[in-house]
């Protein structure tokens, strides 16, 4: 596969674990405030493992397309927006309770509410999102 090709240079392996550590512990403690705790807390298991699947995801699409850049590889508005679509819908959707308040100013009361209960569909759609942008940015195809 390609994403193997691309993972395989130090340059995009090194973006996509710098990616993934920012999903992974630079996120949680921004929107924890610094009480990682308290966002662990909040997070059911279910969630959890979706948030990590969601980070290393997030991690090799950010890779995958700085490849495609670099590469001159001719992207449509289409591949872009679907990589961006299922990263804010991820990161909107791992919204916890002591972040509730700022959201509901910023997005709206509705908005907190609708994220809070379709929290789990909204991760997974995320995550599809990210697989589908790297299917279009050719990740999937063979070497």
């Amino acid at each position: 596969m390609k994403l193997f090709k691309i993972l395989s240079e130090k340059r995009y392996l090194a973006i996509a674990v710098a990616a993934t550590f920012v999903m992974l512990l630079i996120f949680p403690t921004f929107q924890s405030l610094g009480n990682l705790d308290v966002w662990f807390g909040f997070i059911s298991p279910l969630n959890f493992v979706l948030y990590l699947i969601f980070s290393v995801l997030f991690g090799i699409t950010i890779s995958t397309q700085y490849y495609s850049f670099r590469q001159k590889v001719q992207a449509c508005e289409l591949k872009s927006a679907g990589s961006q679509a299922g990263s804010l819908l991820g990161i909107f959707a791992f919204q916890c309770p002591a972040c509730i308040p700022i959201l509901a100013q910023a997005l709206g009361f509705n908005t907190v509410i609708f994220l809070s209960i379709y929290r789990t569909p909204l991760i997974l759609l995320g995550i599809l999102l990210m697989l589908i942008s790297m299917y279009l940015l050719g990740a999937f195809k063979p070497k």
